[in-house]
């Protein structure tokens, strides 16, 4: 009867909703209209799932998930996180890899680094299952990248988990003869290489990005190999190349195809080209073309909200603002930057930032903050061997220690800048280490000819690299020197 039906309704609602409440209704892409239900409490759900046979759960997984992929149709890869551990459940590692690539790729673009890493490490699990052929090659390539990049983020540039994906990727992208698919993989070559103070190595892929976009005739990659170059080209003290490769980066790339690249690659290369290039400006004594430079950068950064790009870009801007003498303006803008790299977890541009902000605590007399900060900068930058412009840092360390009359300590930072320099490769930063050097030498006590000597060292290495603000601070001792 209808009272019957009725009342045995309202028995069963009674008794499924106590393990389940629905949350809401929504129309799905195909205009079927759903209610999402959710368990109570998640005991229920694990106790519910525990007692299902491995068949079942096999089943159900497969007829969800395929139900998804027909309402959602051409829309899929918006719930491809859902179907990637749908098709996992269901043992279908070909979707269920796919699926996790895309997934990985979408939590990056949210900045969800953390759910962004787990997917793709998910999806290398379900590659493993895969037979061995090109389909599976390409599909792990896209996922060590994408793992690789979010390494970057999380752990750092210079992390070994950020080289093992990368070298990984590299490795099967040369096996697979797909050269142009090498582009994003050397790409994170590249900025591991910089960031971990192998900066011939970075340099040398760099070159192989330029050989292979060219002989390709692709713009999209050749306007990546020259953001790489750009970067690569700078810490190699090769100013006008750096500044080159940047301007035909800017040239050759649209506001399309940039973001197509950062999805190819997981990154804007045009941002380090920028924040590279606009170094070799200053340092060249170009201030003004440095800070157009930046201006462009930043305007950018701030339209994007990525995190890990607004922090990168605000730590050379803070470098800038030293080199242009304004260390207010440099402390300002490393403390925000640094505020950004503490709440999203950003961890290699959180030690660069720092670095900037005691350099500038000294230029604006907090002088024993900003030694403490830059010895704890330098250390964890060396101790986890992220060692790019560290040789440049234990410059500024230096500088700290003669103002604070530490002479001895002075001595030793700047000796084991210009070591760490000549070691690595980082040949730009060579020509202010020997001028600060010299003012070492004159704290100790040094002859005046030896002083010179030294400065001379320092012009020399200036003129060689067209570091035109280098030989305008040299030019200067060398006339103190003389009065």
């Amino acid at each position: 009867t209808p009272l019957y039906s009725s009342a045995a309704s309202d028995v069963y609602k009674r008794q499924v909703y106590a393990f389940v409440r629905p949350v809401e209704e929504h129309d799905l892409p195909d205009g079927t209209l759903s209610v999402r239900h959710r368990f109570v409490h998640v005991l229920y759900q694990n106790a519910l799932y525990q007692e299902l046979q491995g068949t079942r759960r096999v089943q159900l997984a497969t007829q969800v998930a395929s139900a998804l992929e027909t309402r959602y149709g051409g829309r899929a890869t918006e719930v491809a996180a859902d179907l990637a551990v749908l098709w996992e459940t269901a043992r279908t590692p070909a979707k269920s890899s796919g699926y996790f690539a895309v997934g990985a790729m979408r939590a990056g673009e949210k900045f969800a680094y953390t759910e962004s890493a787990e997917l793709a490490s998910r999806g290398l699990a379900q590659i493993a299952l895969l037979p061995d052929g090109e389909a599976k090659t390409t599909l792990e390539i896209g996922l060590r990248v994408s793992l690789g990049f979010t390494n970057v983020v999380t752990r750092g540039f210079h992390a070994p988990e950020t080289f093992e994906q990368m070298h990984r990727a590299h490795e099967l992208s040369k096996a697979s003869g797909n050269t142009p698919q090498l582009i994003p993989v050397l790409w994170g070559m590249v900025v591991y290489h910089i960031a971990s103070g192998q900066f011939i190595r970075a340099y040398e892929y760099a070159e192989q990005m330029i050989d292979i976009a060219d002989a390709a005739g692709d713009v999209m990659l050749q306007s990546t190999a020259s953001s790489a170059l750009s970067g690569a080209a700078f810490f190699r003290g090769r100013l006008p190349l750096s500044r080159e490769s940047q301007a035909r980066a800017e040239a050759l790339t649209t506001p399309a195809m940039r973001a197509g690249i950062q999805a190819i690659v997981g990154s804007d290369p045009l941002l380090l080209s920028r924040c590279q290039a606009g170094r070799a400006h200053w340092m060249a004594g170009d201030i003004a073309g440095a800070r157009a430079i930046f201006d462009r950068m930043l305007a950018d950064v701030r339209v994007s909200k990525d995190p890990r790009e607004r922090a990168h870009g605000a730590l050379h801007v803070a470098e800038f603002e030293l080199a242009a003498d304004r260390p207010d303006e440099a402390l300002r803008v490393a403390a925000e930057a640094l505020h950004v790299c503490e709440e999203y977890g950003v961890a290699s541009e959180r030690l660069w930032t720092a670095a900037y902000l005691g350099r500038a605590k000294i230029a604006v007399g907090e002088l024993d903050a900003g030694i403490a900060t830059l010895e704890a900068t330098v250390g964890a930058l060396t101790m986890f061997r992220c060692l790019a412009s560290v040789s440049e840092y234990q410059g500024f360390l230096a500088e700290g220690y003669l103002e604070a009359g530490r002479v001895s300590d002075a001595r030793q930072a700047v000796d084991e800048g210009l070591g760490n320099a000549s070691s690595t490769g980082e040949i730009v930063w060579i020509p202010e280490l020997h001028r600060i050097r010299a003012h070492v030498l004159r704290a100790e006590g040094a002859e005046r000819s030896a002083v010179a000597a030294e400065l001379q060292r320092a012009l020399t290495a200036a003129d060689q690299l067209g570091a035109q603000l280098i030989v305008q601070r040299v030019t200067r001792d060398l006339a103190a020197l003389g009065d």
